[in-house]
């Protein structure tokens, strides 16, 4: 789920976002923040712009996904 405040801030900028990024954003936040509500702040923290730093982010929350799965089974 994503708060209200989540919400506002993923519509304000969604002209400059396409689909995928808004994807990404939500779904590194979700894996990294271990959270059911998100919350403005967790995106703004897991949503960096900048390749590197997006690279990064995508390989913590593939890491954290993958051993998540993997303790689960």
């Amino acid at each position: 789920m994503l708060s209200r405040g989540a919400i506002e801030y993923l519509e304000v900028p969604c002209i400059e976002r396409n689909y995928f990024s808004l994807v990404r954003i939500i779904r590194n936040s979700k894996v990294l923040a271990q959270r059911d509500t998100l919350t403005e702040d967790e995106l703004k923290s897991f949503g960096d712009d900048s390749q590197t730093s997006q690279h990064l982010i995508e390989r913590l929350a593939d890491d954290k996904f993958l051993k998540d799965q993997t303790s689960a089974a």
